[in-house]
């Protein structure tokens, strides 16, 4: 999508500043009117959604996306200033039961026909039962999930077919994934084949060419369907509901530990 920008030096400036724009252009507001491409490169192609916690004031978790969908902030989950390993960030939110981070259902998630990724760090604190990091669930309403499953303790990347069929893609290359480390989690589909990703890599794969359900439930950090609540930490969660991430571009998105910040392609 071809754009033209106009600076001036009256230090007034009505665009967006840090919002993402197609093919990886982002309007920064680092220098003195200043125009710059991000470096994401195609990994930022299809983001319809970043979460980051880059405000360890805000209560809600805004989307630097572009497309505003901010997650509300449901019974006080906490931002924790740190440490968060190498993130781009220090801030993360601590969720517990009880408490998650969600928004209605928007025209963005609508999944594509042949393409989908989600990706999100996660911290586990404890494990029981079914421990959800991001997910899009309700009644007859299910779409994705990745999450930690004690049953046969796996980090697990699940999708929904319109007859709410469930496939189930585990983290088995990687195992029982340890307490209290950060996991670069990301699950893609490309028509043919989903697969999980777990730093960076890819763990596990199956074929699939059932479409993932177009959901009108509400998107959620740390529970699923209101339930089966995440106890740990999460940050950095983004979403790409028409496009599979190449292996290359998981790789970047992990950056060595490091992570990315998807606001500025670094």
């Amino acid at each position: 999508m071809p754009f033209r920008v106009t600076l001036d030096n009256s230090g007034a400036c009505t665009l967006k500043l840090g919002a993402i724009y197609p093919r990886g252009w982002v309007l920064d507001n680092t220098g003195a009117s200043s125009l710059r491409v991000n470096g994401g490169g195609t990994a930022l192609e299809g983001l319809q959604s970043f979460w980051p916690t880059a405000d360890a004031s805000a209560v809600d978790l805004d989307d630097y996306s572009g497309n505003g969908l901010t997650l509300t902030n449901n019974n006080i989950v906490t931002r924790d200033a740190g440490p968060s390993a190498n993130l781009p960030d220090a801030s993360v939110y601590a969720s517990a039961s009880s408490q998650s981070l969600s928004v209605a259902d928007d025209p963005a998630f609508t999944p594509g026909a042949s393409g989908f990724s989600v990706a999100i760090w996660a911290r586990i604190t404890t494990k029981s039962g079914l421990r959800t990091f991001i997910a899009q669930r309700g009644t007859n309403q299910n779409a994705f999930e990745l999450a930690h499953n004690n049953t046969g303790d796996r980090i697990r990347f699940a999708l929904w077919n319109a007859a709410q069929s469930a496939q189930v893609l585990n983290a088995d290359t990687l195992g029982s994934p340890d307490l209290l480390t950060w996991f670069h989690n990301v699950g893609t589909w490309d028509g043919v084949t989903m697969r999980i990703y777990i730093n960076g890599a890819l763990d596990s794969s199956a074929a699939r060419t059932a479409a993932i359900h177009d959901s009108t439930a509400d998107l959620q950090l740390g529970a699923g369907a209101g339930a089966n609540f995440h106890n740990g930490r999460l940050t950095h969660a983004a979403i790409w509901p028409t496009r599979a991430l190449s292996a290359a571009e998981v790789a970047w998105l992990y950056n060595g530990g490091n992570g990315r910040d998807l606001r500025r392609g670094v």
